[in-house]
């Protein structure tokens, strides 16, 4: 499915620059950016694997790992989502996974101003530990919805992230 999607965007890429007056066929154009598409997927897909493997044993030698999984901040005070590369590698290393959120980054940390940090206080609050022992790579959304469902809890109460969204920016 991967592969298929990657082709998908090879095929966007000869879409986007196919010129008919240069007298070739779509279909021959578009051919080496399908293909191109599936090659860089494959050999990125190779170094993927071997950069989890070195972590995954470098983790399940006694090194501790901190990984954010969010893709990054919002405007408002929403979560956004998480990426499965963090869980994966938790149920890899069989480690267990320490949900934290921090919560009041909004008021102190404003979104694209990367180095204006402003005094502030912030609240660290630590969930309940999710164990892997007994998970495998078919677990990893399972565990990572478990996970991110601490987290909105400890950040939002029983509100959902729709409830969240609806607060107010932070002030400037």
């Amino acid at each position: 499915d991967d592969l298929i999607e990657e082709g998908n965007l090879g095929l966007l890429r000869a879409a986007e620059g196919f010129d008919p007056e240069m007298g070739t066929r779509f279909s021959t154009y578009a051919s080496y950016w399908v293909k191109e598409a599936i090659r860089r997927a494959v050999i990125n897909r190779g170094r993927a694997v071997k950069s989890f493997a070195l972590e995954a044993n470098r983790i399940g030698a006694g090194n501790t790992m901190v990984m954010l999984p969010e893709e990054g901040r919002t405007k408002y005070r929403e979560m956004k989502p998480f990426q499965r590369g963090a869980f994966l590698l938790a149920i890899k290393s069989q480690k267990t996974i320490v949900p934290i959120a921090l919560d009041s980054t909004f008021d102190i940390w404003p979104v694209g101003a990367f180095w204006k940090i402003r005094p502030g206080k912030v609240t660290l609050r630590v969930g309940t530990p999710i164990e892997t022992e007994h998970l495998s790579v078919r677990d990893k959304d399972r565990l990572l919805n478990e996970a991110r469902d601490q987290i909105q809890t400890m950040l939002f109460g029983a509100a959902s992230a729709a409830d969240a969204a609806a607060l107010p920016p932070p002030a400037p």
